[in-house]
Order: C-alpha cells, then sequence, then structure tokens
C-alpha cells in the first residue's frame, strides 16, 4: 500500500493471557486499541480499497477478517461498484448449515466461522473474491478460510483470489505456499 511507512502504520504491545502470540501488532490509524482521527483511520483504509478497485476493478465479493480488519474490509469494498457484497467473518456461531468454521490458530478466538448461506450467488457473479485483513504473518488463516469454502463451493476454485493487507510481514516462502 503506497504512501504509508511501517512506521506509520506499526506498534508493538505486550498480549496477556495469551501464550501462542505474547505481542500484538497495533496499527496506531486503524482506530483499534488506540484512539485516531476517523479521518485518518477512513483515509488509511480507502487508500488501500482504491489501490485494490484499481487493480481487481471486476471484484463483487470482499471478505473482511474479524475483529480488527471489519472496517477495513468494509471501507474498502465501500471502493467497488455497487454490486460488490462485503461480508466478514465471526467467532459469533451461526446458524447449522449457513456457513463454514475454520481456525485461526493464533488468535484469542480461534474458532471463527464465515456466513455463506449465498456464496453460490455471489461466486457466480464475480470472477475475483478478495480477502482483506489488518496483517498477514503467514496467510495461514486464510488458507484455512480457503480450504473449507473450496470443499464446500468448488467454484471458487475458478476464481482469482486476492489477498490484502495494511500490514504484510509474509515471507517469501508463506508467498509461494499462498500462491499455490
Amino acid at each position: 500500500m503506497s504512501g504509508y511507512t511501517a512506521s506509520d502504520t506499526l506498534r508493538l504491545a505486550k498480549r496477556a493471557h495469551n501464550t501462542k502470540r505474547t505481542y500484538l501488532l497495533v496499527n496506531p490509524l486503524q482506530a483499534k486499541h488506540l484512539p485516531v482521527s476517523p479521518t485518518k483511520a477512513l483515509e488509511m483504509m480507502w487508500v488501500l480499497g482504491n489501490a485494490l478497485a484499481a487493480e481487481f476493478p471486476e471484484t463483487k465479493l470482499v471478505i473482511g477478517f474479524a475483529e480488527t480488519a471489519t472496517a477495513i474490509g468494509a471501507m474498502a469494498a465501500s471502493c467497488f461498484d455497487d454490486a460488490c457484497v462485503y461480508i466478514h467473518t465471526t467467532r459469533e456461531p451461526l446458524p447449522e448449515g449457513s456457513a463454514i468454521a475454520f481456525r485461526e490458530e493464533h488468535s484469542h478466538a480461534v474458532e471463527q466461522t464465515l456466513y455463506c448461506a449465498e456464496m453460490e450467488s455471489w461466486l457466480a457473479e464475480t470472477s475475483t473474491v478478495i480477502f482483506i485483513d489488518d496483517e498477514i504473518s503467514t496467510g495461514k488463516t486464510i488458507l484455512n478460510m480457503v480450504e473449507q469454502l473450496r470443499a464446500r463451493f468448488p467454484r471458487l476454485g475458478e476464481k482469482r483470489l486476492v489477498a490484502a493487507s495494511i500490514m504484510n510481514r509474509v515471507t517469501e516462502a508463506d508467498e509461494a505456499r499462498l500462491a499455490a
């Protein structure tokens, strides 16, 4: 994402009560954990959304990750035309048969779900699906979700899948795994 540096978007905080990851990456512009001007937060999200809309204008489905990327995903999705659908994951239970479940191992809320009762029709309307998170460190959570979606909706295999974030810490090896 051009225009923003690591010093603009990255702070490190100690995470309490989570032995899986004792630190927390905090984006001071995200409006999560730290106060920020709403204009600055929305502008950063808008920059990401506009970059995605310029590169993938055909996108009709954007999926955000709960909980810290729900606003980022919503703002980014708003940069596409009105036919674009935005949905985000949740840790809340959803009616049986209406969702897929996947794991976010590093999270305090490992079990995640995504509403997908209308996924077939959403996939029929798009050639590209964009997954948005606040930060991507290995891509494992995205892979976990995509695996569950592909098992239930084979049509996803025909689509271009794009992962986007404000902070990207993916190594070359993880990037190759994501590409595969």
